[in-house]
């Protein structure tokens, strides 16, 4: 997880303190990953597969001393991707496997 901020202002000559907008964003990912090793009759084969997720959102205030309003703004974005490797295995003499990956 990571969480970012920030403030945006002035300092007058007067010495006072004006915001001008300020913003957080929020980042969540994971990934879950499996390997299977398993036979097909006398051949040793695996499988291995993964799948990440990750979210991201950010908010953003921003204050217009003009009209003296302050107007959100946001994004959310989101993402899931997939991976398998299928392979056959002779150990420390064949390696030979396939990939499958994707993005949703």
């Amino acid at each position: 997880m990571t969480v970012m901020g920030y403030m945006e202002g002035s300092i007058t000559s007067a010495g006072e303190i004006r915001v001008a907008g300020g913003g957080l964003a929020v980042g969540i990912n994971g990934a879950v990953d499996e390997e299977l090793p398993f036979m097909a009759g006398p051949i040793p084969l695996y499988f291995e597969a993964e799948i990440e997720a990750a979210i991201e959102s950010a908010l953003g205030l921003e204050y217009r001393e003009a009209t003296q309003k302050i107007t959100p703004k946001g994004t959310l974005s989101g993402e899931v991707g997939v991976s398998g490797v299928l392979g056959v295995v002779a150990a420390d003499v064949l390696y030979a496997s396939g990939v499958l990956t994707g993005t949703i």
